[in-house]
């Protein structure tokens, strides 16, 4: 090399490797303008703490696409029989696994010394990640087998950003417990990073680990607390990580899970994401495969393409949704017809209870309140909210959302229309209609049943009194 712009690259890839961790002057570390067996010289060599290589890496000054050494620097690494290149102007860092990888991609900075080391470590114990059993003590529904022979199958052809929608309470976590196990076992991954957007499901997903992968210590990582180097997974919220991933390697992690990544990819959050050149594994709960402009809510289409579109996909991964809760119950029947009764010889009217509301459908949402219908001479009458749905196990094994219970109807108002002629002391009959109460959602997409008729009317006597001035 030669010339002041790449002299001038030259030192900012210098300050690029030690910021990463490199010691540049104990001469073994890493070796520059290195010979080659073929009588070439590669502009850098990145050894392991024994001073055995592990790396090249090939500078090219600042005007100069990185991408345009990566043949060259191919050559390098093959005479050295080393398996990764860095290719680098100073300004920009791409990185390849010469043996796995089709291109260089970009990367956040360089990789450390020992994540280099424990890189090359875990390539010597690899093997194919489908002769690997899932574990099914973790997991044992047929959805979340299939979730993970997806995502290895696509992690076998080199695919690195991976996307999974899945229901809620239907595992996404134990799923990503199984699916980090099969890649450890396969020595894919040797650290993992799990994201999560709140403290509780910090807790939960340390609960999980710690249950299901008891040979690969867990640790949440809380404000405040050294970073615990010696554990295989950390956990931590998005929050917490923002103010240490810059003091870590963007090859610290190997894979990296954001639980509900919809709402971690954007603004500083992102930046945790795009740090670590890990394999990226997003899970969520919200409909990414819906067409955006279909969604009845503006901002949950942006949500379904900027999703995706980070994760460079046209759909998800994988898809696993609960069945749609039941329909709602009809409503309720009309109370007690309306009666015209006669005391003496005069005629009064009660009408009748107003019909109860229909349980909205369940599902894993709560049912809302359907209008009642209209009974004989009783009016509209809103029935109670449909109780909250669950996922339950249908016969295939895959989970339905059954329906919420009806809401009960509220009985009718009763109108006295006309009440004159009594006498104090004297009783009358009035009939008073009770409102039925709504059908329960159906399971599945099944409709709701249909709502309960209202209630026959029941007499009631009620003695009829009058006020200090006569006035009944």
């Amino acid at each position: 090399m030669s010339g002041t712009t790449e002299a001038f690259a030259r030192v900012r890839i210098d300050a690029l490797l030690q910021d990463a961790g490199w010691s540049l002057a104990d001469g073994s570390s890493v070796l520059f303008e290195h010979a080659l067996p073929d009588g070439t010289q590669a502009d850098y060599v990145l050894c392991d703490r024994q001073g055995r290589p592990v790396a090249v890496l090939e500078a090219k000054r600042a005007s100069i696409d990185p991408i345009a050494a990566q043949d060259q620097g191919r050559h390098y690494a093959a005479q050295l029989d080393v398996p990764f290149v860095f290719l680098s102007n100073g300004e920009e860092v791409r990185f390849l696994d010469r043996e796995a990888d089709a291109h260089a991609r970009r990367i956040a900075g360089f990789f450390a010394q020992d994540d280099l080391e424990r890189r090359v470590a875990a390539r010597r114990v690899r093997r194919e990640v489908s002769m690997v059993a899932i574990d099914r003590k973790i997991v044992d529904r047929d959805y979340q087998i299939e979730c993970i022979e997806a995502l290895s199958a696509e992690v076998s052809r080199g695919r690195r950003k991976l996307l999974v929608k899945m229901a809620t309470g239907t595992g996404k976590t134990r799923t990503a417990a199984a699916f980090i196990k099969r890649l450890f076992e396969a020595g894919i991954v040797t650290r993992v990073l799990f994201l999560v957007d709140r403290i509780p499901l910090a807790r939960q997903a340390e609960d999980a680990f710690t249950d299901h992968l008891r040979d690969y210590p867990c640790h949440v990582l809380r404000p405040g607390r050294r970073f615990d180097r010696a554990k295989r997974v950390t956990v931590a919220t998005l929050q917490t990580m923002i103010a240490e991933y810059r003091s870590l390697s963007p090859g610290y992690f190997d894979l990296v899970i954001n639980d509900e990544c919809h709402r971690s990819i954007y603004g500083k959050w992102s930046g945790v994401l795009r740090h670590f050149d890990g394999i990226q594994l997003g899970l969520t709960a919200t409909p990414c495969s819906a067409e955006a402009d279909a969604l009845p809510d503006p901002e949950d289409g942006l949500f379904v393409r900027d999703t995706l579109r980070f994760f460079e996909l046209a759909e998800p991964t994988f898809c696993y949704g609960a069945g749609g809760g039941g329909g709602g119950g009809g409503g309720g029947g009309g109370g007690g017809e309306a009666t015209s009764v006669r005391h003496g010889q005069t005629a009064y009217r009660a009408a009748g209870g107003s019909g109860g509301g229909g349980g909205g459908g369940g599902g894993l949402d709560e049912g809302k309140a359907v209008p009642g219908r209209q009974g004989n001479g009783c009016h509209y009458g809103d029935g109670g909210n449909g109780g909250r749905g669950a996922t339950v196990p249908s016969a295939d094994g895959r989970l339905a959302a059954s329906g919420g219970d009806g809401g009960r109807g509220f009985p009718g108002e009763t109108r006295i229309v006309e009440l004159s002629g009594l006498s104090a002391g004297d009783l009358f009959e009035i009939d008073i209609g009770g409102g039925g109460s709504g059908g329960g959602g159906g399971e599945g997409y099944e409709t709701g049943a249909a709502g309960v008729s209202g209630a026959n009317g029941f007499v009631l006597f009620v003695p009829v009194f009058t006020d200090s001035k006569g006035d009944q």
